[in-house]
C-alpha cells in the first residue's frame, strides 16, 4: 500500500505505473472522498477495503474496481456529469484504444448565461481499457492527474 498523503498531484506517468487497485484507491480518495487502507483487524484481509460508519454502527467494505468493472467505472462517470462538465465522449478506435473527451460545461462559466463562449472539447485519456480511461479522465478533470 502506498501513501497518498505523499502525492498531492500525480503525472500520467506516475499514474500508469500504478496497480489497478491501487488505481481504485486515488479515486475512490479522491473522486468519492473515501479514505482506504490497512486496519489493525482487516475485516476482509486485503489491503483495499474502507470502513463506512452511519448512525453509530461501523461495517467495512471492499474498494469498487472502478478500474476494471464497467459497472463501477460509471460511478465516476455520474461524478464527472454532475460536476463541471457537460458533453463526455468515449469512443474506441480501430487500434482498440479508447480516448475520453470532455467539455465543461457553459453553466459553471462565470457569466453564465449571458457568456457567449463556445464549448471546448478536450482529449483527457486514452487507455486500452475503457474503465481506466474514465477514471483518468475524471482525475485529469479534477486536476489531480497532470501531463509530465
Amino acid at each position: 500500500m502506498f501513501d497518498l498523503t505523499l502525492m498531492p498531484s500525480l503525472t500520467l506517468k506516475e499514474w500508469h505505473s500504478l496497480s489497478l487497485r491501487e488505481q481504485d484507491s486515488i479515486v475512490a480518495r479522491q473522486i468519492f472522498g473515501i479514505e482506504v487502507g490497512k486496519y489493525e483487524k482487516p475485516a476482509l484481509k486485503t489491503d483495499f477495503e474502507y470502513r463506512c460508519t452511519y448512525g453509530g454502527q461501523s461495517d467495512v467494505f471492499e474498494l469498487p474496481h472502478y478500474t476494471t468493472d464497467m459497472n463501477d467505472a460509471w460511478k465516476v462517470m455520474d461524478w464527472i456529469t454532475r460536476n463541471k462538465w457537460c458533453c463526455i465522449e468515449l469512443k474506441a478506435d480501430y487500434h482498440y484504444v479508447w480516448d475520453m473527451f470532455l467539455t465543461e460545461a457553459e453553466h459553471m462559466k462565470p457569466g453564465w448565461p449571458d457568456n457567449e463562449g463556445e464549448h471546448k472539447k478536450v482529449h483527457v485519456a486514452s487507455s486500452e481499457h475503457a474503465a481506466v480511461a474514465i477514471c483518468t479522465a475524471a482525475l485529469v478533470g479534477k486536476g489531480y492527474l497532470v501531463k509530465e
